[in-house]
């Protein structure tokens, strides 16, 4: 049984939607994990260099002493800082889902030209769209497992510490 044009035609644009789809969602998400990143690197460098220059100012007889909790607190803002970015892993997620983004960019490119082994021109046009869901799926799949085996490492590594 083969099936008609029009079905094709509709499995072709829902696969090439859902691709879109995938490719805006890690889009977004790679810029927020890259975003967190960045700002939790700065925050950590910025206030565990403050600490000291509070401590510095607070013994001048020119100004007023500074409250020892504030000379703290950029110390414990930036541990809790180091702390979070080793919980929540963003460097990561960044680079994980820009693996996944780009790949979906290529295999997106690939299936609309069709170029490559899995696409070509010769192939029947079910064959080439089978093989573009498998491989979007594929690429998905990779990124949930990268990221559920960076979630087994951190719960073994806490494991290991108790």
């Amino acid at each position: 049984m083969t099936d008609s044009p029009d079905d094709l035609e509709a499995r072709t644009k829902l696969a090439i939607e859902t691709c879109e789809g995938n490719i805006v969602w890690f889009a977004r998400t790679k810029k927020q994990a890259r975003l967190l990143h960045r700002f939790s690197q700065v925050s950590v460098i910025a206030l565990g260099a403050l600490t000291p220059v509070l401590i510095l100012f607070s013994g001048d007889n020119v100004n007023p002493s500074i409250p020892k909790w504030l000379q703290a607190l950029p110390a414990a803002l930036s541990s809790i800082f180091a702390g979070l970015t080793v919980a929540f892993n963003p460097r990561e997620s960044w680079v994980s889902r820009s693996v996944a983004l780009e790949a979906l960019h290529s295999e997106l490119f690939k299936f609309r030209t069709k170029t490559s082994q899995f696409y070509s021109p010769e192939l029947d046009p079910q064959t080439a769209l089978d093989n573009f869901v498998q491989r979007v799926d594929q690429i998905n799949n990779e990124e949930l497992g990268n990221w559920r085996n960076l979630q087994l490492k951190d719960s073994f590594d806490a494991s290991k510490k108790e």
